[in-house]
């Protein structure tokens, strides 16, 4: 496929290898290689499937290249008689122009299309830009200045260049055991999607330029953390808007004191991931009994104090090279996983505040719907909207503290989150704790959060993801433990799902209303729209016109996995659609279940699902 298309990693555009032309986002590229290059079947769906879905600039709409910028290597050169002679078409001036108009945000499609003046705010953005350079583009950027170097600079460099070679170790270390890694596992790895593998296994690129370009995507966001860990946590937050876990501050600490040591072997281990003093021990006890190791394995085959030819490094490098393996795999898995945590944390310190709560909106769909078991005296279990919620919360809170601030505190507690993420839907397994000055916690219990990611356009800030459903445990009192979590199947969870399925797969809609908790309903998105919630009336009128007017349609479960705690479970179902045997769309369900009478009650269902 690189032979035929290629992403430039600088422009963020694409360019046909065929005709040495850029190629325009969107439909645009199946357009050109079908009707220009005449290319079909799994080829052409890997382009589409693959570059259809990345953020892209259009060739149109930008200076390519730039301003005294030199020639694209991969583009034809036309109207000028070298590729030496400076671009004279300025490109400047729109730029300028843009700004006057409408800030820094008009600098480019792609700055606008990434909408970094509503992420960042006033924060400076070139100074986000200029720290997200690496030594490469800053040498180019810089290369007709002459200007000699300071120590401070120089020593930078030096350890940035020591992190771009530890982080090329890791690259050949790991692909050094791909050909260990069975083909299946390696086209499941490949795909772009959860539902199905791809045709082709995932593997290195055939051409070296290619696997420079990715390795450089590595090293930039490295070097970014390794200066937003020398200015400090808060002002990296305050100047660049980067927020870290715990997780990966720590082992940011690990790297920047093994570049510091000028690789002279560390005795300090940050107690997280990178191993510094645990390296011995985990040879004798690994955590899983399993002796596979499984977090980060060593080639320890090779040469004392040498590096061989199958990516295999020294004891010098280890710590090093192993903290730097351990963030960027840490970084990959927790990004997403972040989000939805910030959003569910920030939901519950939302009620610390002083009432009225009118900006809920920033954490829950104002129509999503909450489920919570009060005692009798209070009116038993209740289904409401966030937007009814916050308004009775507010109420009832506003009244108690009327004579006084009552300290009212509200915050995650054990178990600690289990988060689930795919695509455009979510879903967070958590404890939580109520408490108030004088009285101290007074309640605490588990609850499931269904999140959607929204629609970057509607929002003010920089986190799509809003829940979209809550359903919490029956709530206990301080001397009450929270039950354990079970996991697995828990089949008897997971029937009633199951025969909701039935019945709609046999239009039995009588048989529904059984298996829903009365007054509940869903939430449910297609294809990356907004979400809609219906209440159970609605979605089972909803399934019987689509039962009418579309074919018929079969529901195949895959791997589901399930929690239980005391009257409250969940299954989170990645599922595909079929028609007489041809996927047509695939999707995740998150259905929860209250134990009621006995009897285990689907108390909210949400969807996301996406046609193929």
């Amino acid at each position: 496929m690189e032979d035929i298309i290629q992403l430039n990693q600088h422009y963020q555009i694409l360019i046909c290898r065929l005709c040495q032309a850029a190629v325009r986002p969107g439909s645009s590229i199946e357009s050109h290689f079908r009707r220009q290059h005449q290319l079909k079947g799994q080829v052409l769906k890997d382009i589409i499937d693959y570059y259809g879905a990345l953020e892209l600039a259009d060739p149109k709409c930008i200076a390519v290249p730039e301003d005294n910028g030199s020639a694209i290597e991969e583009l034809a050169v036309s109207g000028h008689s070298t590729t030496e002679e400076p671009w004279t078409k300025s490109a400047i001036d729109k730029v300028i122009a843009g700004d006057l108009e409408e800030d820094i945000d008009r600098d480019s499609p792609w700055v606008k299309r990434l909408g970094w003046v509503r992420r960042f705010g006033s924060r400076d953005l070139i100074s986000i830009h200029d720290a997200a350079q690496w030594l490469r583009a800053r040498a180019a950027i810089g290369r007709g200045v002459i200007k000699q170097e300071d120590e401070e600079a120089a020593r930078e460099r030096l350890l940035l260049s020591r992190l771009g070679e530890s982080f090329d170790r890791e690259v050949e270390r790991c692909c050094w055991r791909l050909d260990a890694v069975p083909t299946e596992t390696l086209q499941w790895l490949a795909s772009i999607t959860s539902m199905t593998p791809s045709g082709v296994p995932f593997g290195r690129k055939g051409k070296e330029e290619s696997m420079t370009q990715y390795r450089s995507v590595g090293q930039r966001y490295l070097s970014f953390c390794w200066k937003a860990y020398r200015i400090g946590r808060e002002e990296a937050l305050q100047r660049w808007a980067v927020r870290f876990t715990d997780e990966q501050w720590s082992l940011l600490h690990d790297i920047a004191e093994e570049l510091e040591r000028d690789r002279v072997p560390s005795s300090h281990d940050s107690g997280f991931f990178s191993g510094r003093e645990r390296q011995a021990k985990d040879q004798d006890e690994d955590e899983d009994g399993d002796g596979d190791g499984d977090d980060y394995q060593d080639d320890n085959d090779s040469d004392e104090g040498e590096q061989g030819d199958e990516g295999m490094t020294s004891p010098l490098q280890d710590a090093l090279d192993r903290a730097v393996f351990q963030m960027s795999s840490l970084s990959q898995l927790n990004a997403e996983h972040a989000q939805v945590s910030d959003i569910v944390r920030g939901f519950h310190e939302y009620f610390s505040s002083p009432p009225p709560f009118k900006e809920g909106e920033r954490f829950a769909l104002p129509h999503g719907l909450i489920t919570v078991p009060f005692p009798p005296e209070m009116g038993g279990l209740k289904t409401e909207s966030f937007d009814d919620m916050y308004e009775r919360v507010s109420g009832l809170l506003a009244k108690q503290q009327e004579s006084g601030p009552t300290g009212f505190k509200h915050q995650l507690a054990e178990p600690r989150a289990d988060v689930w993420v795919s695509q455009n839907i979510a879903a967070v397994f958590v404890g939580w704790s109520a408490s108030m000055d004088g009285r101290g916690e007074f309640i605490h219990t588990v609850h499931l959060c269904t999140l959607h990611r929204q629609s970057d356009d509607i929002l003010s800030d920089g986190n799509p993801w809003r829940i979209s459903a809550l359903v919490d445990v029956k709530h206990l009192s301080p001397e009450q433990p929270v039950p354990s979590v079970e996991t697995g199947p828990v089949s008897e969870i997971i029937a009633p799902f199951q025969d909701f399925l039935k019945s709609i797969k046999a239009q039995d809609w009588e048989a529904i209303p059984a298996l829903l908790l009365p007054g509940a309903g869903a939430t449910m998105s297609k294809d990356g729209h907004a979400p809609e919630t219906f209440m159970w009336p609605e979605l089972i009128e909803r399934l019987k016109q689509q039962a009418q007017n579309e074919p018929t349609i079969e529901k195949r479960l895959l791997d589901c996995e399930a929690r239980r705690c005391s009257d409250l479970g969940f299954v989170w179902a990645p599922f595909v659609l079929q028609v007489d045997g041809i996927e047509i769309a695939h999707g995740v369900n998150v259905c929860s279940f209250r134990l009621e009478g006995g009897r285990w009650l689907i108390s909210s269902l949400c969807e996301t699902r996406y046609t193929k």
